[in-house]
């Protein structure tokens, strides 16, 4: 009797660690759920910033290339005033 009662209590000690190593997979496999699903997230987050920071990029090179353009104008107009005041001051010397 003794016998059947020490494996009574063995046989319901092992099915109760049994029971909390499943809950502990089953723990697990949330844990591991969700960090896929965070990983996933992150990835598209990623891709997005990444298609981003190109568009920006091609924006800067645009930019630059107005700025550029606005840079030479600004230069070409500053020679025509400059050569234009010349010509009116040599046109008022020869009044």
């Amino acid at each position: 009797i003794e016998d059947i009662e020490v494996s009574q209590a063995a046989l319901h000690k092992s099915k109760w660690e049994l029971h909390k190593r499943t809950e502990e997979v089953a723990d697990l496999q949330r844990a591991l759920s969700d960090s896929h699903v965070y990983v996933w997230e992150e990835k598209e987050k990623c891709q997005r910033l990444q298609v981003e920071n190109d568009e920006l990029r091609i924006q800067e090179v645009e930019d630059r290339r107005k700025i550029q353009a606005m840079h030479a104008n600004r230069n070409a107009c500053a020679r025509a005033a400059v050569t234009s005041a010349k010509k009116v001051g040599q046109a008022s010397w020869r009044m």
